[in-house]
């Protein structure tokens, strides 16, 4: 064998093309993803060099914590009570060869949990980890090395063993709670102290009982790079905007929001930030207390709200923001019923749109899930002006809207006269006042290149010859129409007729 196959690091860069996929997000021996174990087993059974890159790729990443029990022979049975799932329990106790098994491949662990499990796979009894706590090394952590902790499970009475878990070296830690018991909010308080090299840390939808122990660990984490939770208290946001490594703030707002919020000041060393509320009402009382210079703004909605409220919110939003910094905002509804949204109240116009105008750096606006039926050609035309730098714009193309669109293709040709830098397009327009192709170029020769594939949502259409000439000369590289999936048989024509308009733009194009 090649002396340079005796070093471990080429090993590892050679084995890890049997991976599959990866999402790096924690670099080489932090990584999470997904690969072929038994290639990678085969590999370390083939020789002495092979075997200990092997094994730490191998395991590496852990979706579960019983691998780890169920390497130990003799030691766990498998039982399946009535109505449970199986659940794994010990046989006999931990001695300790056992011990010298299990930290042969514990110290190799650097991801546990994150992954997809299936409702029928084992859980780990009670007493197995009352057992593993008792592990005899005092000075040395369970998973020694470990770099990432997802804690999701359930049980109440597992959650005290979560301690045993928090390692210095853990850089990213997520936790699922379904309950905010004293117990646990003294464990939260303490993550600070028991993590300290923390990077990453998600903690969703906490009640507001939990916001004060959450907020004493943040005031001990001081290179905290992304942080998901509630609204922390006053003394942790500004820990938070005085801090130079963080890049992304995920806040989830309480559906009541019946505390004042906090007032402060991030600048632009926060370049993402993420709301996650009910409504626009309650993303409006928040960003009226904080002043905010991020490239990037997510705000995602649970529920619908009407244009008044929009105009509200985003009249303060462009109050809050640095209009030079901002770049890309996005705001969504996530699980809202069309029947809930597609209402008069709710469809947007003009008057709703005009804060946007503010953002002169705008690259990425991306509306898609709110009715712009109230938009016509001359307001897209004016907001199109606004927005010379604009590379991706999508509106209104998630639902079947059945309020008509005023858009039509005008104003889809201002739109790409005025934004020459757009690279992926989504917008719902009638495509019916679209006629047959005449010798004089569509838009006095308004044309886009970049764009390959045209979003249309459930845009109206009428001649499909017509107006696939018509698209083929203003967007001649498009080879792909999205459009809606019709669930109603008035919508089936249209699906119908933009399939046909592929069809003949990619005969334009050949």
């Amino acid at each position: 064998m090649h002396q340079c196959l005796l070093i471990q690091e080429i090993l590892i860069s050679i084995f890890r093309h049997v991976i599959g996929p990866l999402n790096v997000e924690l670099a080489l021996d932090d990584f999470v993803g997904l690969w072929d174990r038994k290639s990678l087993a085969a590999l370390a059974r083939t020789c002495c060099a092979f075997r200990d890159p092997a094994l730490d790729l191998l395991w590496a990443r852990l979706h579960t914590f019983n691998p780890l029990i169920q390497c130990l022979p003799g030691v766990w049975e498998l039982h399946s009570p009535p109505n449970s799932g199986p659940i794994i329990k010990l046989r006999r106790p931990i001695l300790a060869a056992d011990w010298r098994i299990f930290h042969k491949y514990a110290r190799r662990v650097r991801a546990l949990g994150g992954g997809y499990v299936n409702k029928g796979s084992s859980r780990i009894d009670t007493s197995v980890m009352h057992a593993l706590c008792s592990y005899p090394s005092l000075s040395t952590p369970i998973l020694p090395n470990l770099r990432y902790l997802y804690w999701d499970d359930s049980r109440k009475e597992l959650f005290p063993f979560l301690r045993f878990f928090l390692t210095p070296s853990l850089v990213r830690l997520e936790l699922s709670l379904d309950s905010w018991t004293d117990s646990k909010l003294t464990t939260l308080s303490s993550l600070g102290a028991l993590c300290p090299a923390l990077k990453e840390y998600y903690c969703p939808n906490p009640r507001a009982i939990a916001m004060p122990a959450i907020s004493e660990s943040i005031l001990q984490w001081e290179k905290l790079e992304v942080l998901e939770t509630g609204i922390p208290s006053s003394e942790a946001l500004r820990h938070l905007s005085l801090s130079a490594y963080l890049k992304h703030l995920i806040v989830h707002l309480p559906p009541d929001l019946s505390a004042a919020v906090p007032r402060a000041s991030f600048g632009a060393s926060l370049p993402s930030v993420t709301l996650l509320a009910s409504t626009l009402s309650h993303c409006t009382r928040f960003v009226e207390q904080i002043k905010l210079s991020p490239q990037t703004v997510r705000i995602v909605l649970y529920h619908p709200s009407s244009e008044h409220l929009a105009q509200a919110f985003l009249t303060s939003l462009a109050s809050r923001l640095s209009a030079d910094t901002t770049q890309r905002i996005t705001i969504e509804h996530y699980n809202c019923d069309i029947s809930e949204i597609d209402k008069p109240e709710n469809v947007w116009g003009w008057a709703t749109m005009i804060p946007f105008t503010s953002f002169g750096n705008l690259r990425t606006l991306n509306i898609k899930s709110f009715c712009s039926s109230g938009l016509d050609d001359d307001d897209l035309d004016r907001l199109a002006s606004s927005w010379p730098l604009l590379e991706t714009f999508i509106l209104g193309t998630e639902h079947n809207w059945y309020t008509p669109a005023k858009l039509t293709h005008r104003g889809l040709l201002a739109l790409l006269s005025r934004c020459p830098r757009l690279r992926s397009l989504g917008l719902v327009f009638d495509a019916t006042t679209i006629g047959p192709p005449s010798l004089d170029k569509p838009g006095c020769g308004a044309m886009n290149v970049n764009i390959t594939t045209l979003d249309v949502g459930n845009s109206a259409v009428g001649e499909a010859l017509f107006v696939a000439a018509f698209l083929s000369a203003i967007l001649p590289n498009v080879k792909t129409i999205l459009r809606l999936d019709s669930f109603h048989e008035d919508m089936l024509p249209r699906e119908r007729t933009w399939g046909e308009v592929q069809s003949l733009l990619l005969l334009f194009v050949a």
